[in-house]
Parts: C-alpha cells; sequence; structure tokens
C-alpha cells in the first residue's frame, strides 16, 4: 500500500495505471484504491462538502494575489500549492504570510462550522475533514482483513449492501473458515500517530525516515528507501 497527500486525478491514477497491483490511500485518507482494482472508495461519503465553495473563493483571492501558487480542488479536499522553487527573500517572506493568513483565513470562518482540518507542508497545505487521516484508512484497511471481507466507508446501508462481501471492492476473496491469514506489514515514513498504532500489531515493522526522535522499530536513510523497494519487487 502507499499512503499518499496526493489527489487521484492528475497524481496517483498515473500510479494505479503502472501498479495495479499496489493498494493506494489518496487525500490522506480520504479516498482508497484497493490492490487489484480499479474503483476508488470515498471513505468520507456522508460528509458534507458545502464548506468547499467558500474554501474556493477564499482561496482564489489569496491566489490571485500570491504570484507562483496554484489550486488543487480534489474529491474531499483542495490543496493550495505555494511552490519550493527559489525566490529572492521579499517574495518567500510574501508566499509564507499568505500561506498563514489563509489557512487562518479558512480555519476561523470555516474550521469549526464543517469539522475540518488544515495539514501545513512545507511547500503547500491541504484542507479536509477533521476525523481523517492515513491512520484511519489504514484502520479501514487492516479491519478488512481481520473480518475477511471488503473495504468499508463510513456510510449508508446502501454502501454497504454494494460493498458486500464477493464485491468488485471487496479487499481479497474470502478465505475458507478457519483458514485465517496473517498480514505482514512495513511502514516507512514519519507519521507517529502511525507508527504507533501499527507497532500494536505482531505482524508490523515500522520504520522512520529520517533521524529525529521516533516511535518506530527501525530506521532508515532516505537515499535507501528506493533501493529497499525495489528490493521486494
Amino acid at each position: 500500500w502507499i499512503l499518499s497527500g496526493m489527489g487521484v486525478q492528475g497524481g496517483l491514477e498515473k500510479i494505479a495505471a503502472e501498479l495495479p497491483g499496489v493498494g493506494l490511500v489518496a487525500e490522506n485518507g480520504c479516498m482508497l484504491k484497493p490492490p487489484g482494482q480499479s474503483e476508488w472508495v470515498n471513505l468520507v461519503p456522508d460528509f458534507n462538502l458545502d464548506w468547499k465553495t467558500p474554501a474556493l473563493e477564499i482561496l482564489t483571492y489569496y491566489t490571485d494575489r500570491t504570484p507562483g501558487t496554484f489550486l488543487e480542488n480534489r474529491g474531499a479536499s483542495i490543496c493550495w500549492r505555494f511552490g519550493n522553487e527559489e525566490r529572492d527573500e521579499a517574495a518567500q517572506k510574501w508566499i509564507r504570510r499568505s500561506s498563514a493568513e489563509a489557512q487562518n483565513h479558512i480555519w476561523d470562518s470555516l474550521g469549526e462550522i464543517y469539522s475540518l482540518r488544515i495539514i501545513p507542508g512545507s511547500s503547500s497545505f491541504l484542507i479536509l475533514p477533521k476525523n481523517t487521516s492515513r491512520s484511519t484508512a489504514v484502520g479501514t484497511i487492516l479491519s478488512s482483513h481481520e473480518t475477511n471481507g471488503p473495504i468499508l466507508p463510513r456510510s449508508t446501508s446502501e454502501d454497504v449492501a454494494l460493498l458486500s462481501p464477493g464485491s468488485p471492492l471487496s479487499l481479497r476473496s474470502p478465505q475458507p473458515p478457519g483458514q485465517e491469514q496473517n498480514v505482514p506489514i512495513l511502514y516507512i515514513g514519519t507519521d507517529e500517530h502511525l507508527i504507533r498504532r501499527l507497532n500494536e500489531l505482531v505482524t508490523a515493522e515500522t520504520c522512520a525516515a529520517g533521524g529525529r526522535a521516533t516511535f518506530a522499530k527501525w530506521r532508515i536513510d532516505t537515499t535507501q528507501i528506493g533501493g529497499l523497494l525495489a528490493s521486494f519487487s
């Protein structure tokens, strides 16, 4: 599985086409594609998306007055990117200020009303439902393994019926009774909340990328990640 903050369109759809056997989590846990399947599962189908219209209006204002920035309107989230290319000090300060003002504006006017959260990054920030994360997506994946059933979003009874065992969106084919399957898990990343959650599983190995303090069982230099993953292919 690849856990990503990228959107499906213009982002992970290319990876999905080239690596159909790899499961993908998009938008920091809002969307999920099981391995070997082509359809994406919306993990927040009942979440009110009315916040997106005023949020886009606010962010368009900051985009128009901040050169080099642009919007990504995704399925259940919005990303505001301001790039990381080299700029003079004055331009860099202006972008940082605009980014901070935009985040504060979104939070003050929409955050609590619509139960949103904002994930800041070095060259972007992401706005998405508050109770959605990569960790919740992993919980959904692990639950489907434990119950030997499909991936089910937090949804209505109609959605549950659509994703009944044996449906095209099932994570894997049901196993015969009594034939339980342990799922080995290797996580490489920096999400400490997810690392602590996975450490509770006997079949999981967690590996921190970078040198900061971590609860991960192992460490790896970021330059070694590509070679490590290639060794599993």
